[in-house]
């Protein structure tokens, strides 16, 4: 009789329990929205008015759910700690679904597909800039002083020598002191048109001392001038994520950008947010910038058209979702509503205003 009871009892438990899972969460509370700005996905204009890709699909889930909220604006690396402590209900944004992150909270329905893709100096733009700067540099600028040192040192001595007993080829005043300084070019270049020939002994010794002491400034103005530039060539090749050991290297921090770095062993300097890397990578601090595609690719569209470009195909897949803290009571109903508006065509048309004909995904083929 007893165990009848108790087992009774235990039926009644589960089946108020599991009722009580089933309610669903209070519609009349104001939820809590976390957010982070990253472009397209979240944007403020000087209004302070929100707006952007997830946020207009949030809206659109919203007023489908019937639910009041409020926007709280936080760092990524804080907005992903707010969702694990329950110091929001929601974090909308371009957050990428991670097996780690999985396990410190509960994520929607993925609402975009993309990966991450890397971000390089537009080299027709930048290369100039570099070569430039490689060739003014303290190295070669100290070679070409020695070389006009030695070049109106030794034109003044032979014109010292030369001046009485060879007038009629390198003259008195300073008619002579140009045409022995023309000399001494010729001879250094190595184009000597035979014009100008010294005819006295000191002045031929001279001659001799110039011409070997050409051959050695020549050779060294030649092979800094040619350092300079191979050290600006092999800066500047950044092909591919293979490249990426090699070169200096920035991301987003507490991004998952960082996190792909760190697992192929790669190092990197961090940033606030992909603005602050690129505009390092425009300065030459780093030669390459990993983030998520669609991020860098709106950014250097309409900020950074000529500068920097984004190479090759995106790699490391992710997907983007709505994070909620684990055992939210409101994943079912947000995932409910969710699936219905990135199915619907508001959704394929707001893709293709913040991000183009191409991020718009294919239309599903209807039932049969």
């Amino acid at each position: 009789m007893r165990k009848t009871i108790f087992f009774f009892l235990v039926i009644l438990w589960a089946s108020g329990v599991g009722q009580a899972w089933a309610e669903p969460p209070d519609q009349r509370r104001t939820l809590v929205v976390g957010t982070t700005l990253l472009e397209p996905f979240v944007m403020k204009n000087r209004d302070g008015v929100y707006r952007g890709l997830a946020l207009d699909l949030w809206a659109a889930v919203a007023q489908d759910l019937g639910l009041d909220y409020k926007l709280v604006e936080l760092d990524l690396a804080d907005l992903l700690n707010a969702v694990k402590t329950g110091g929001v209900d929601v974090a909308v944004g371009p957050i990428t679904v991670t097996s780690a992150r999985e396990k410190e909270m509960d994520f929607s329905h993925p609402y975009f597909h993309t990966g991450l893709t890397l971000a390089v100096r537009n080299h027709l733009v930048q290369g100039w800039r570099e070569t430039f700067k490689h060739l003014f540099s303290s190295r070669p600028m100290l070679v070409l002083l020695a070389v006009l040192v030695g070049l109106v040192l030794m034109g003044a001595l032979v014109w010292l020598a030369e001046r009485r007993a060879n007038r009629q080829q390198f003259g008195d005043g300073m008619r002579g002191v140009g045409h022995s300084l023309w000399w001494a070019a010729q001879t250094l270049s190595s184009v000597g048109y035979g014009d100008k020939t010294p005819i006295t002994l000191p002045g031929r010794v001279l001659a001799f001392v110039w011409m070997m002491i050409s051959l050695v400034l020549v050779s060294l103005f030649t092979a800094v001038i040619t350092t300079a530039l191979t050290v600006n060539h092999l800066n500047q090749v950044v092909r591919g994520i293979q490249d990426l050991v090699d070169v200096r290297v920035g991301t987003v921090a507490a991004s998952s950008s960082e996190t792909f770095l760190a697992k192929h062993r790669v190092d990197f300097a961090r940033y606030p947010g992909p603005r602050d890397g690129l505009k390092a990578l425009n300065r030459g601090d780093i030669d390459a910038f990993v983030f998520d595609a669609p991020i860098l690719q709106y950014i250097i569209k309409h900020e950074m058209t000529d500068g920097i470009r984004v190479i090759g195909k995106t790699f490391d897949p992710q997907d983007y979702a709505f994070a909620l803290p684990n055992q939210s009571p409101w994943r079912k109903a947000i995932n409910t509503a969710l699936l219905r508006a990135i199915h619907g065509e508001p959704w394929r048309d707001a893709i293709y205003l913040y991000l183009g004909d191409d991020a718009v995904p294919q239309a599903p083929m209807a039932e049969p």
